[in-house]
């Protein structure tokens, strides 16, 4: 939630400073917030190391949930707040082509693929495909926003 506080008026002022072509300014904020981001690393650690704690009192004994769920359940996290710096950011310069390509290869797909994991891996197989999709996602969003702002972008990368 705090990462979502962070990036929502990022949205505009990207937008205001694509516009104004200050890329120095947006070079500046996404060093920090990828810089916000790694700290998630070991607040997400910490936050898996007390689960089976904080499932407990939260759910009490009624529901058994696995450590390896919880370990992925934070990489989830993590990659899906990456993936929201660089698409958040991306949105703000009106580039979204690309986003839009990979979210709707993985919408196709999605379905199937989290039938097998899921048969292969029990729960966590699920979670197994949003991870795959946010790390895509937060790749490509890196590289496109940094072809962007060093004005080097051309063809999918700029539309």
């Amino acid at each position: 939630m705090v990462f979502i506080i962070v990036l929502t008026p990022l949205w505009s002022a990207f937008t205001d400073a694509y516009v104004k072509k200050d890329y120095a300014w947006m070079r500046g904020v996404i060093r920090k917030v990828e810089l916000l981001w790694l700290l998630c690393i070991p607040v997400l650690i910490l936050m898996v190391l007390c689960s089976k704690s904080l499932y407990q009192c939260w759910v009490g004994d009624s529901v058994s949930i696995p450590f390896s769920l919880s370990i992925c359940m934070a990489v989830y996290v993590l990659f899906q707040t990456g993936g929201n710096i660089y698409m958040y950011l991306i949105n703000g310069t009106s580039k979204v082509r690309l986003q839009l390509i990979v979210y709707l290869l993985f919408a196709f797909i999605a379905i199937p693929l989290m039938d097998f994991c899921c048969r292969q891996y029990g729960i966590e197989g699920i979670v197994i495909i949003p991870i795959i999709v946010f790390g895509l996602q937060t790749y490509v969003g890196r590289v496109q926003i940094q072809k962007i702002i060093s004005n080097t972008s051309k063809g999918i990368w700029l539309k």
